[in-house]
């Protein structure tokens, strides 16, 4: 039998057998994305994106979709990407943290991709040279409805679900950083603690204020660096599960050592680790599950 024969023959069964099985991957594929954000455990999920060194985290309760920060200008190519696999076509709420441009330079691209209901942002910031409140101004300059938070505030995101605004408290002169708005939310009676890139200065006005900043899950303030996430106020919060937006080799000295050993013993992830990000699932009895988005899930 000649062998160069045989794989002459055979090559086109191959090849046909090869089509077929990348034809059914892509429906499956393409039906996964058709619901990707109805929880797999029947309640909501958060979806910490990957959004390089910047910052976005997706959070999906009750037919609604929020998200808190829009990233970096650099970034923006991958926040719409994961969008798009997710089957995001729309925004309800976009929390803006501060004014830093790893958190809000993907603003624009987002509002020409994605409609966005509203903007919500901290009263408290730093002005610019004319005194002007700068999260307003972009607001006006995309011509979206914004409203401005102080601590105390909720915003409802559907169901018995609210966004809580525990910070900031009060103005940092020097670091927008730590004029971050914090926020809490609980689902499925597990709750969620974001950051922002809060700093020490800002974690120490919370906790001396007597604001409860415990939770079961942590979104990381300033992206795991050492100027934040103290060992007082790990203990406070005390998680399960903590998450850092990040990308190391642009950012060295993020995702730090220091901190993961702050947050010890909560299971420690990072976003850089995944292509599209981290995913956490909550049940609506309380159970949580956390996998890592390398493709469409």
């Amino acid at each position: 039998m000649n062998p160069p024969f045989m794989r002459k023959k055979t090559a086109p069964r191959y090849r046909a057998l090869a089509a077929l099985l990348l034809l059914l991957l892509t429906g499956l594929m393409m039906a996964m994305a058709a619901a990707p954000l109805e929880s797999k455990q029947g309640g909501a999920c958060v979806v910490f994106i990957n959004a390089g060194k910047a910052d976005s985290t997706l959070i999906h309760v009750d037919n609604k979709v929020f998200l808190i920060d829009a990233g970096s200008k650099d970034s923006a190519p991958a926040l719409l990407a994961a969008l798009e696999a997710m089957g995001v076509s729309g925004i309800d709420g976009l929390f803006l943290t501060h004014t830093h441009s790893d958190h809000i330079g993907g603003l624009k691209a987002l509002v020409r991709a994605v409609p966005v209901e509203r903007l919500y942002f901290a009263d408290i910031s730093l002005r610019n040279a004319k005194g002007e409140h700068k999260l307003v101004k972009q607001a006006e300059k995309f011509d979206l409805p914004y409203t401005l938070l102080q601590a105390g505030d909720r915003v409802e995101a559907g169901g018995d679900a609210a966004f809580t605004v525990l910070g900031p408290l009060v103005l940092n002169e020097k670091d927008d950083n730590d004029n971050s708005l914090v926020l809490a939310i609980e689902l499925g009676g597990r709750r969620f603690l974001f950051a922002g890139d809060m700093q020490f200065p800002e974690e120490v006005s919370l906790l001396e204020s007597g604001i409860d900043v415990s939770a079961h899950v942590l979104r990381v303030g300033n992206h795991g660096n050492p100027d934040a996430t103290s060992i007082r106020f790990a203990i406070a919060v005390s998680p399960e599960y903590a998450v850092i937006s990040t990308n190391t080799e642009a950012a060295p000295r993020s995702a730090n050592d220091i901190v993961i050993a702050n947050l010890f013993p909560a299971k420690v992830f990072v976003t850089e680790g995944y292509a599209l990000g981290i995913r956490v699932d909550i049940s609506n009895e309380g159970d949580i599950r956390v996998s890592g988005l390398s493709n469409l899930q």
